[in-house]
């Protein structure tokens, strides 16, 4: 196991960091967050962990000038109930330093822990908070790198750039800053439009990120599309019942789709 931290006094640090707002907004992550509620916890109840994280971090959002509106109590407390069935877990007689680090272990890896509390209503919020959907064709590089990360193919240079110059409308999910999966619409703008690039980066699946992407091309067809315009889609072997809600059938077996690939 990584050792996070060696002593007692670069925990104290990280706490000291966020109480007096001089660690950086961007330099508070989820880890030093794990690390304050560890120490609150060993020097106090679960309810004085958590309005002492609660005040720690509504100082700190307003010192670097962001709203409040970005902090939820139910998270907090959350996470704080996570932290404390870790330490009861590790038990009192491991040292700060060792439990710490251990919690910090156990806890960082934020989708992990998502999975492990599918139940866990304020965390199942908080995952869907961490996606945001943006209007936007991929890039090259995003494209190609999701669609492998997918398992499809992935497409000449040239051919994508060309291609995805001529999208009707596309949506890109972006996780801290990365894009983890992509969706597009192309078609004539009239009497057909295509739904394709669909693909989300496999350990970002089951995590309703296809969802927040079929609906907002399904709401550009929706707000484009004429009543005698038809709207095709190739499902992927497994993921046709998928698709089925948002409207899409099969064609009869005696009426295939067929393609050319070069």
């Amino acid at each position: 196991m990584e050792s996070h931290y060696q002593t007692e006094a670069e925990i104290e640090i990280v706490v000291q960091g966020l109480e007096s707002c001089t660690t950086g907004k961007d330099e508070f992550t989820h880890s030093k967050h794990l690390v304050v509620a560890v120490w609150y916890l060993r020097h106090g109840t679960v309810e004085q962990a958590f309005e002492k994280m609660r005040a720690g971090l509504l100082k700190f959002l307003d010192h670097h000038g962001i709203g409040p509106g970005k902090y939820k109590d139910e998270l907090t407390r959350a996470w704080i109930m996570l932290v404390q069935s870790e330490l009861e877990e590790l038990g009192p007689n491991l040292s700060l330093v060792t439990t710490t680090n251990r919690v910090v272990e156990r806890l960082n890896d934020v989708q992990a822990v998502f999975a492990r509390y599918p139940n866990n209503l304020a965390l199942q919020v908080e995952r869907k908070m961490s996606y945001q959907l943006m209007e936007r064709t991929p890039t090259v590089e995003d494209y190609n790198r999701v669609r492998e990360a997918a398992g499809l193919s992935v497409k000449d240079p040239v051919a994508a750039e060309r291609g995805l110059a001529n999208t009707l409308f596309a949506a890109c999910v972006i996780h801290e800053d990365m894009v983890v999966g992509i969706g597009r619409v192309i078609g004539d703008g009239g009497l057909f439009y295509d739904v394709v690039d669909i693909a989300v980066v496999p350990e970002h699946q089951k995590q309703g990120v296809g969802k927040l992407i079929m609906t907002a091309l399904m709401k550009y067809i929706d707000a484009h599309a004429l009543p005698s315009s038809v709207i095709c889609l190739m499902s992927n072997k497994g993921l046709a019942p998928f698709y089925e809600k948002f409207g899409f059938t099969a064609r009869d077996a005696d009426m295939p789709g067929m393609m050319i690939r070069k």
